[in-house]
């Protein structure tokens, strides 16, 4: 029974994800499903992080606050990871995915200072997967209990702040893609 527990319990995450690249591949190179999609997911996650005060400076609102730790643990990031097993390099999909972003694009950290600040500005998947990969060790930190002095003080406001700046970029760049601008337009 243990080992039957233990196998449902590893092949659980793992069936949800196969099932989910199964469905993200039925679409095949629909263009306009999967980039509304993304366009979908980034501006829910807009709305999300809207409800919470990141740009109020001061020491009034802790860096860490538990509003700031449940906004982190609410982001979605479904779409953001089925990019990595998009795979069609000739798809047009992969090509949007492949465009230059604005200078706007605020990379988290490290990414910022190793790309330097007149190298070329990220691609709409390479802002994506800093995304993702932001938004997935945020969530894991949030859950870890930080009672003892080793963990890194996590300023949660301001790597919101950059998530946000990612997310407003991205739906900039896909809000001008005759797929998502078509929908904008489209009066009743």
């Amino acid at each position: 029974m243990i080992i039957d527990d233990i196998l449902k319990s590893a092949y659980s995450p793992l069936a949800d994800v196969y099932d989910r690249i199964s469905k993200w591949k039925q679409l095949k190179d629909d263009l306009a499903i999967k980039t509304r999609l993304l366009y979908l997911e980034c501006s829910r996650n807009l709305a999300l992080l809207s409800t919470v005060q990141l740009d109020r400076a001061g020491s009034e609102i802790a860096a860490d606050d538990e509003d700031y730790l449940a906004v982190v643990g609410g982001l979605e990031i479904d779409v953001l990871e089925m990019l990595f097993f998009e795979g069609e390099e000739s798809s047009k999909f992969f090509k949007l995915l492949n465009a230059k972003m604005d200078e706007s694009v605020d990379d988290p950290g490290e990414e910022r200072q190793a790309r330097g600040r007149d190298s070329t500005p990220p691609t709409i998947i390479q802002a994506c997967v800093a995304l993702y990969v932001s938004i997935y060790t945020l969530r894991k930190i949030a859950q870890m209990p930080r009672k003892g002095i080793a963990f890194r003080k996590v300023n949660f406001r301001t790597r919101l702040r950059n998530i946000r700046s990612n997310f407003l970029a991205i739906v900039k760049m896909l809000s001008r893609q005759k797929e998502v601008d078509a929908i904008l337009r489209e009066k009743p």
